[in-house]
């Protein structure tokens, strides 16, 4: 949830420490498991790609970057965020759900 990001990644010094944990665990056999019931955007986005399982709800889960207010921004394309980033597309395409 972009609007309280800030309590996901709160190490102001160590900004980045909760990629370095996740992927110290998965390295010692510890799963990570990311279940995507909303957006995961910007930083956030990280988090389920380096998940080693991710599961994205239909229609209401969306990764990406960027969404579409920066696309449209950026290069003047209309995308929604299903098509951006949603279960389809990361399923079916990207590999990360």
């Amino acid at each position: 949830f972009l609007p309280r990001q800030d309590e996901v990644f709160p190490d102001r010094e160590h900004f980045g420490r909760i990629f370095y944990n996740q992927a110290r665990l998965s390295s010692l056999a510890i799963p990570q498991i990311a279940l995507v019931m909303g957006s995961s955007t910007a930083g956030g986005a990280y988090v389920p790609a380096m998940s080693d399982e991710t599961v994205i709800v239909k229609g209401q889960g969306t990764i990406f970057i960027g969404g579409p207010p920066l696309v449209k921004a950026a290069t003047g394309a209309d995308v929604s965020a299903e098509d951006l980033g949603g279960a389809d597309l990361h399923t079916r395409v990207s590999g990360v759900a």
